[in-house]
């Protein structure tokens, strides 16, 4: 891809900016936020921030599935305060964040689709060769069961009440994972793939930023 494909992407709003600001403090200051709510017995706070942040989880999802995931969001709150179990909604927002990755790579596994991967590495190149048409798929595959286990873990943690340690996860563990199946992908493509030009990171995430944000 050239730079200029970065550079023409469309420009982000205040507003959009203001909520990847405010979905970024969420995933980094919210796990913090529960964990000292819960040990020093702040329930009443735990369970303003999980609503606050399902709010914002709903508002920030792709434009084509955000009325579905608010009405998802609101349906979830509801039941857990009617059933008299608000605090564990604190304990829902990081395993959403990465069932709602999960399903967004999922989704394009379909007969007929086009795998997620494939769809980012067309925008990319304007044509993808055969060699590059499988290996798209099998890597949008790896993406959907990577974010399975990162909610699955996110999952034990907190059933087990391993608070501390769902709060590692969450905060530092899940990104650094992220980091390093995306730099590890990268370095095997250049190497695996190396008759072939390739988008820099940043490139890339200029593209799945994009593409998260379509309209359809």
């Amino acid at each position: 891809m050239s730079p200029s494909i970065a550079r023409n992407s469309d420009r982000t709003n205040p507003a959009a900016r203001a909520l990847v600001g405010a979905a970024i403090l969420l995933l980094v200051g919210y796990p913090l936020a529960i964990a000292w709510a819960l040990t020093t017995n702040r329930h009443d706070i735990a369970v303003i921030l999980s609503l606050l942040s399902l709010v914002v989880l709903a508002l920030a999802s792709p434009r084509r599935w955000r009325p579905a995931s608010t009405a998802l969001m609101a349906v979830l709150a509801a039941a857990a305060i009617l059933a008299g179990r608000g605090t564990q909604l604190s304990f829902l927002p990081p395993v959403i964040v990465n069932l709602t990755l999960m399903a967004f790579f999922g989704a394009t596994l379909r007969s007929g689709a086009e795998p997620l991967i494939a769809r980012f590495a067309r925008l990319e190149r304007g044509t993808l060769e055969p060699d590059l048409q499988q290996y798209a798929r099998r890597l949008t595959v790896l993406w959907t069961m990577f974010f399975a286990v990162m909610a699955s873990v996110s999952i034990v943690l907190a059933a087990l009440s391993w608070t501390a340690a769902w709060t590692c996860f969450t905060v530092v563990g899940n990104w650094v994972c992220v980091g390093l199946f995306f730099c590890g992908e990268y370095l095997y493509r250049r190497v695996h793939f190396a008759h072939y030009t390739h988008a820099t990171p940043m490139q890339l995430l200029a593209i799945i930023r994009k593409q998260w944000r379509a309209p359809a």
